[in-house]
């Protein structure tokens, strides 16, 4: 029997946008390793289209996990746009975090990264908060410190699919201390006497 070819960026791309919601997330995964200039211009359309959240937040995803900065300034500029859905927002704050893990704090893109992620500490989407402590605490963003705490002190906010943002914020503090977060368990899969952020 003749082996299946794999797929080309363009038949990953279509799935992305078409298929079902499991299939269009393992074609945002396939594409994160496509290094076409062609395929990576479409991902950001498709990152800074209305039409679907859905497919949106995949291809900031691919972007994302590309770990190309050349992609810095569209992943702010989606963190930043308040039309945009909350979902993809999220993905855009985490994909920030992603791409400055481990870089310096003197480069132009860690500093704008890190602007754009304390600037979303204070947004009105509990998803795009969360997102942003964990930007700002894998960038171990000393300049995070007092509004994290703050967070972790009075946001009660929980992130749909994930726990609370005090509890992220929590752990971005812990890691911007270089010490390991709590291990969490979403809040949907606790036990009913440990729903609520301690």
């Amino acid at each position: 029997m003749k082996p299946r070819s794999k797929p080309t960026w363009k038949e990953l791309l279509r799935v992305l946008q078409n298929g079902s919601e499991l299939d269009g997330w393992e074609a945002a995964k396939a594409l994160d390793r496509c290094h076409s200039r062609e395929c990576q211009d479409a991902l950001v359309a498709l990152m800074r289209g209305y039409d679907s959240a859905g497919v949106s937040q995949r291809a900031a995803y691919a972007l994302s996990w590309m770990c190309d900065r050349r992609f810095t300034d569209d992943l702010i500029e989606c963190v930043r746009d308040r039309r945009q859905h909350e979902a993809v927002r999220g993905q855009a704050a985490e994909g920030l975090g992603t791409l400055f893990d481990h870089a310096s704090p003197r480069s132009r893109g860690w500093r704008a990264a890190e602007d754009a992620l304390l600037e979303g500490l204070s947004d009105a989407s509990p998803t795009v908060r969360f997102w942003c402590c964990y930007g700002l605490g894998t960038l171990r963003s000393q300049r995070a410190i007092a509004p994290l705490e703050h967070l972790r002190e009075h946001d009660s906010s929980l992130a749909p699919g994930w726990w609370y943002v005090r509890e992220e914020a929590a752990d971005a503090l812990c890691w911007i201390a270089g010490k390991p977060g709590e291990d969490r368990v979403p809040v949907s899969q606790r036990s009913p006497e440990n729903q609520r952020a301690e």
